[in-house]
């Protein structure tokens, strides 16, 4: 039986390299995995390969800098799924500094 049956899964920046691959092996294992990035069409790609595996999957075009965004991944993934089960926060930005003192605020562009 499949490590994941039934459990949601988010994962970000999974419509490429290490979150990618997350998101295809969480399929793999049984997992319904919400596929979350910045490029839906990188995301539907993903989520298709997960169903091509016998998987299930969700795509939704997500910036995980955008506080609102992030809330309707939340939203929408319990609205559809009824859950989260795992999340997995692969995608990120940096800007150095403490993580204590970083704000929600985006920096402003010089």
């Amino acid at each position: 039986m499949p490590r994941l049956k039934d459990k949601v899964a988010i994962v970000t920046g999974s419509s490429s390299g290490i979150g990618k691959a997350i998101a295809l092996r969480f399929g793999q294992e049984g997992a319904k995995v919400v596929v979350a990035a910045r490029r839906l069409q990188l995301c539907e790609q993903t989520v298709s390969q997960i169903k091509t595996l016998g998987g299930e999957a969700w795509p939704i075009q997500t910036d995980v800098s955008d506080e609102r965004q992030v809330e309707r991944l939340i939203s929408d993934t319990v609205n559809r799924y009824g859950r989260i089960d795992i999340l997995v926060n692969n995608a990120g930005i940096g800007g150095g500094g403490r993580v204590v003192e970083t704000s929600a605020e985006k920096p402003s562009i010089r």
